[in-house]
Order: C-alpha cells, then structure tokens, then sequence
C-alpha cells in the first residue's frame, strides 16, 4: 500500500512570533494555527531567513530566554523531521529581489518575498502566516489574522 506524503506548510515570522508572545494579536490564531497542522500530520517548512528575523524580533521584543527557546525548539522539530528550514541561495535571493522590485508593494519585505520564491520553488501552497502578502500570492492560509 502506497504511503501519501504528508503535506507542507510554510511558517512566516508573524506566526512564530504570535505563538511567542501571549500578548500578540493573533497568538490565539497561531496556537490554533500549530495545533490543526499537528493534527493533519503537515510538515513545517520555514527559511534560513526567517529564522534570523522571528529569533531577533523574539529576543527584541521578549527578550534573551525566549528567543533561545524558540530556537532550541526549533533545532528539536528539525531533529524528529517535522521541519525543514531551507537554506536559502544566491539564485533563490536574485530571483526574491526581483519580485520585490517588480510588485512595488511597499509594504512586502524582502523576507516576505524570499519566502514566496521558496514556496514557489517546492511548490508549497500552504501557509502559517499573518501577512496578507501570502494570501494575495494565492497561498491557503491556515489561519485568518486577527483584526486590530
């Protein structure tokens, strides 16, 4: 009998962040978020990248204890194969650099868009995120972002 893959999820900042932060508008969403894709048994992938922004936002905003946290969970999901953090690389970072130049969007990151080109690459359509700039890509979101 055949095995199915299981399905893919990209996490963006804003959701590591939000189920960092008990305060953040949309933890809510995110533990949520993490739960339903445990549930289903999906894979989380993220980049290089966004690891560096989430733990520096983290240990900005919450501070040293917890950004080291974030990461050594981190480092545990990878080891038991339930995340994959791609490195990213010169070509994925031209070809980011120029969607980011070609939408004009001011408020897309250059992060947000490495992502989108990760996610375009190996063909992920699934998405942990808070950032509009997901859904508007044509990524299913797994959870909505909380109105401020």
């Amino acid at each position: 009998m055949p095995t199915s893959t299981p399905r893919v999820s990209f996490v963006d900042t804003s959701a590591w962040y939000a189920a960092r932060d008990d305060d953040d508008v949309n933890h809510g969403g995110a533990a949520q978020g993490f739960q339903r894709l445990g549930q289903q048994g999906c894979r989380l992938l993220t980049t290089d990248h966004v690891v560096a922004e989430s733990a520096t936002l983290i240990r900005r905003r919450l501070g040293y204890d917890e950004a080291s946290a974030f990461l050594q969970a981190l480092q545990e999901a990878r080891s038991v194969g339930l995340l994959e953090v791609c490195c990213t690389t010169s070509a994925d970072l031209e070809a980011a650099i120029a969607y980011f130049l070609a939408t004009g969007d001011p408020k897309l990151s250059l992060v947000d868009a490495l992502s989108l080109v990760v996610c375009r690459a190996k063909e992920v359509g699934l998405a942990l995120a808070f950032d509009e700039h997901f859904r508007q890509a044509g990524m299913e979101m797994v959870a909505a972002p909380t109105s401020r």
